[in-house]
């Protein structure tokens, strides 16, 4: 049948760009017509160039067209990150663990880019930032500790003096969201 066809086209790795944005669109319908030339728009201030904002346009369609996720939450994520100083390079990859540790929800994926784009841009990990994670469900220190093989207690006087950097907390979401890991495919497990 056709939805079957559509469904194999769409699953092949050889699908076009064409045959991308009109799952999009379906998925999508009216939203996606209308967001899409302001989101282009927003992401060519956000990064200076017209091209890398349709690169991030591309990458946003695909990401929310394969999750859960609305265009316009993946959006403001991407937005919120990038807006703390997330390396544009690295938001994609980032928001892709940072969704599998919501497990396929929108609300903790917001509130996980948020504490993510905080903890970025301080540069490293404040109990405030920890509470944050743990209210979402994750909770960094676990990881890092099993990584280190410090204490709780040690890796929370580490963290209070400001020693527990931004990279150790990336370092967990690669941990958490990695084969083996507690958050591995956490957005297709959510979605089912």
């Amino acid at each position: 049948n056709m939805a079957q066809q559509m469904a194999t086209q769409y699953a092949s790795s050889s699908a076009s760009a064409v045959t991308k944005a009109g799952v999009s669109r379906l998925k999508y319908g009216a939203e996606y017509e209308m967001s899409i030339e302001n989101l282009t728009a927003s992401f060519t201030t956000l990064l200076g160039s017209a091209d890398a904002a349709q690169q991030k346009m591309q990458e946003l369609s695909d990401y929310a067209a394969a999750t859960p996720f609305s265009l316009s939450g993946v959006e403001k994520k991407k937005k919120t990150m990038l807006a703390f100083q997330v390396p544009a390079e690295e938001v994609q990859d980032d928001l892709k663990m940072l969704g599998d540790i919501s497990l396929g929800s929108e609300t903790k994926l917001s509130g996980l880019a948020l504490v993510f784009g905080q903890v970025s841009s301080a540069g490293k990990l404040s109990g405030q930032d920890l509470m944050q994670f743990i209210n979402q469900g994750f909770n960094p220190l676990n990881y890092i500790a099993q990584r280190t093989g410090e204490s709780m207690t040690d890796l929370r006087d580490r963290m209070s003096e400001g020693k527990v950097s931004v990279d150790e907390v990336k370092q967990a979401f690669v941990d958490a969201t990695s084969e083996g890991g507690q958050f591995y495919n956490g957005t297709e497990q959510g979605a089912e």
